[in-house]
């Protein structure tokens, strides 16, 4: 057996059997959620942030708007974004032509989405509108939107 094997071989002895069937299907549902919806196509993105740059700071904070014109592909309720570390301040579903679809959302933050919940399926090949507004926090590590400095050729931070 493989070092890997031996190590797998003693965590799961270590977990035991209630605890790994437990542990087997959260991964397994964690992984199959991970992906989006495969019928649910993004066609445009109009994306606006308004970051806080204040000279001299790194981190701050942010506050954005998306639109995101969507193409359905199969009859849906449900619409599931990525959501990192955002605070959704409001969410609102439509046609181009009909308006507003009354729809509820909800942040899973442990799977790092956002779901929309709409009151209804919508049918398949309309286009529809998803409107998002949003905010977060500039980070100063290397990883999402973040906030970062470099020296000019006189040496001052820019």
């Amino acid at each position: 057996m493989s070092k890997l094997g031996a190590c797998v071989d003693g965590t799961l002895t270590w977990i035991g059997n209630n605890k790994l069937a437990t542990f087997l299907g959260l991964v397994a549902f964690s992984l199959m959620n991970l992906r989006l919806s495969e019928s649910v196509f993004p066609i445009y993105y109009d994306l606006l942030l308004h970051p806080d740059l204040t000279p001299g700071e790194l981190g701050g904070d942010f506050n954005g708007a998306v639109k995101i014109t969507l193409n359905i592909t199969e009859e849906t309720d449900v619409i599931v974004l990525h959501s990192h570390e955002l605070t959704i301040l409001s969410v609102n579903f439509s046609t181009p032509d009909m308006g507003v679809i009354e729809s509820t959302y909800e942040l899973l933050p442990e799977m790092e989405q956002l779901k929309v919940k709409l009151d209804s399926n919508i049918p398949i090949g309309d286009e529809y509108i998803l409107d998002i507004d949003f905010e977060g926090s500039l980070r100063d590590k290397i990883v999402g939107f973040y906030s970062s400095t470099y020296k000019d050729p006189e040496g001052n931070d820019r």
